[in-house]
């Protein structure tokens, strides 16, 4: 029995890229992350300035950071 494209877990298009939101005070690594990020259909970056307030408020399903990042 084999599962049809709606309900195969390996099957393209299923479900949406995962949201990763960067917070780190680096440039050069912030910068890095970004573009490592970016060359997968796997993940959508959202980076943010480590110093911004609001960096948490919008939604997201993994967070990297470093420990200047989120002081």
């Amino acid at each position: 029995m084999t599962d049809g494209p709606a309900t195969d877990p390996g099957a393209a298009g299923e479900a949406p890229p995962t949201t990763v939101l960067v917070v780190v005070d680096d440039d050069a690594d912030r910068e890095l992350l970004r573009e490592w990020l970016a060359e997968s259909d796997e993940f959508t970056p959202r980076v943010v300035d480590a110093g911004d307030p609001a960096a948490f408020e919008a939604d997201f399903d993994v967070c990297l950071f470093d420990v200047e990042g989120v002081r």
